[in-house]
């Protein structure tokens, strides 16, 4: 199931690719709802959404990371510390690379909120936050004991994730299908690097991490 969640994002966010670098309907579609979004801003959603998207970068996901890293490390699991961070700075590395492979360009011609000289797409902001979301998400699930906690848990980092998205395009600094690409790279690279860690017995889960050490034991 991973792996085939993991394979259709990334099918998904090629052909997303496809479309942005070849369509000028989806760029205009794209600049349609940015102009939207600028016509419709107000002062406590603008200071709202400024504190999400700062809350949400890949700079301050990456200290997220490191506090996690060291919980992980504390509690003497270091290989899944090392796939950790494999998979959020791994991550937020593959994103710059394609940022420059697409090279596209920041909305233009709209009151951003958000002046920034680096490319558009795919979004850091999302992806950064859909992996380190995803991976909090495997943590806190394999040790939730009740139904309710783990609904709880996937609706909060949801809504984290959706903040963080909808933040970047309400500020000017995205068009939506950036973000919907930043989303759908860092769904595609944490179930398909999590798979591939497992080669080397890197298991991003609390119980099976604890399961394949009882079963490396004489």
């Amino acid at each position: 199931m991973p792996a085939t969640a993991g394979l259709v994002a990334l099918a998904a966010f090629a052909g997303l690719t496809v479309a942005v670098t070849t369509s000028r309907a989806v760029t205009a579609f794209d600049l349609s709802i940015v102009m939207w979004a600028e016509t419709h801003r107000i002062a406590s959603a603008t200071w709202l959404a400024v504190w999400v998207s700062r809350l949400g970068g890949p700079s301050i996901v990456s200290a997220y990371a490191a506090v996690l890293l060291v919980a992980l490390v504390w509690r003497g699991h270091l290989l899944m510390a090392v796939g950790v961070a494999l998979i959020v700075y791994g991550g937020i590395g593959l994103n710059v690379a394609v940022k420059y492979l697409v090279h596209r360009g920041r909305p233009a011609g709209t009151d951003a909120l958000v002046h920034l000289v680096t490319y558009s797409y795919p979004s850091g902001h999302a992806a950064a936050a859909t992996m380190f979301g995803g991976v909090l998400t495997v943590l806190l699930l394999a040790r939730a004991r009740r139904s309710a906690a783990t609904i709880a848990c996937i609706v909060v980092v949801s809504l984290w994730i959706t903040a963080v998205c909808a933040s970047r395009v309400y500020l000017g600094a995205h068009y939506p299908t950036d973000v919907v690409a930043g989303v759908l790279e860092g769904i595609a690279w944490l179930l398909l690097a999590s798979l591939a860690l497992r080669h080397w017995h890197i298991v991003i889960n609390w119980k099976r991490a604890a399961n394949v050490a009882r079963r490396k034991d004489p």
